[in-house]
């Protein structure tokens, strides 16, 4: 009480919580775990303001019954793993959440599973992901963050690469979601299916109007690749410079003159790529082009001197 009272809480807790870790039995006990409730919530609150997170959740875990218990309220604990998202400490987040969801009964977990989610997916921990998705579902078979959970479990194996599994856990028929519509596309367009790719971002433009400029280019080149010309020359004007596939669409563009016999035209497009472009594979290409435009040219002109 003393130290408490001037001002070493800190200390007073690490006594306390050793007088009832010794003195299983006694009056005193009970005077012990209300100062201790009463001090608990200042110093693990003064910990985070300090940036200390990793103090402050050894001590709430600690002191895990008191919050089991409801004799501390866990809301101040729900506030420090919002905190700890909104700057970035994504791991420390998402920790926090788990430990929420453990102390806290069961009918009050459901809501804390987006948030840890989210937080271990922002973290890049892809493994957790999955693993706290299947036991979302295990648990709530009908939660009301399915969706968003499931979006999240398939940005997460796309982000280890493992496509064709995020194929599988793609509801049909979507839902009409345009960031699902998006990870869609992409998974699509990847995997070489570029019909299913064009019906998607089809769906995305009725939402989303004009495209957003990722979804502009996947849109055009799928156009390209099932031989829909004339409209993919359409797509590929609408990329616009800032586009990291902006090379890309003028040598497709380059390619789409070539087929109209508008050659002139279509080494304009490869000169720009040459002089502007930001993309070294597809300057590289371009200069290719020319140089072999160039030398045909060259043997052109010799054959027209020999006759």
């Amino acid at each position: 009480i003393v130290l408490a009272e001037t001002g070493e809480p800190i200390t007073a807790i690490s006594l306390l919580q050793q007088l009832l870790r010794e003195f299983r039995t006694g009056d005193v006990r009970i005077s012990a775990q209300a100062l201790l409730i009463q001090l608990l919530p200042g110093e693990i609150k003064r910990l985070v303001e300090n940036k200390e997170y990793v103090k402050a959740l050894v001590l709430a875990k600690q002191n895990r019954d008191f919050f089991q218990k409801n004799w501390i309220d866990s809301q101040f604990l729900v506030d420090t793993a919002e905190a700890y998202y909104r700057i970035g400490l994504y791991d420390e987040a998402q920790k926090l959440y788990l430990y929420i969801i453990e102390v806290l009964p069961t009918d009050q977990r459901e809501k804390f599973y987006l948030p840890m989610v989210e937080a271990a997916f922002h973290h890049g921990n892809n493994g957790l992901v999955e693993d706290f998705v299947a036991q979302y579902s295990y648990n709530y078979p009908n939660g009301k963050f399915s969706d968003e959970l499931m979006l999240l479990r398939i940005k997460a194996l796309v982000g280890d690469e493992r496509l064709t599994e995020a194929l599988g856990f793609l509801p049909s028929p979507l839902p009409e979601n345009a960031e699902l519509y998006k990870i869609a596309g992409s998974i699509y367009f990847r995997t070489d299916d570029f019909a299913n790719c064009l019906a998607v971002l089809k769906k995305l433009a009725d939402i989303e109007n004009p495209l957003p400029q990722k979804e502009q280019f996947l849109l055009a080149e799928s156009l390209f690749s099932t031989g829909a010309f004339a409209e993919a020359e359409q797509e590929f004007r609408r990329v616009t410079t800032e586009n990291e596939f902006y090379d890309q669409s003028l040598f497709r563009l380059a390619s789409l003159e070539r087929q109209k016999g508008n050659e002139e035209k279509a080494l304009s497009f490869l000169r720009e790529i040459v002089e502007k472009g930001n993309n070294p594979r597809w300057k590289q290409y371009a200069e290719r082009e020319l140089q072999f435009e160039s030398a045909a040219g060259r043997r052109q002109a010799l054959d027209t001197m020999d006759k």
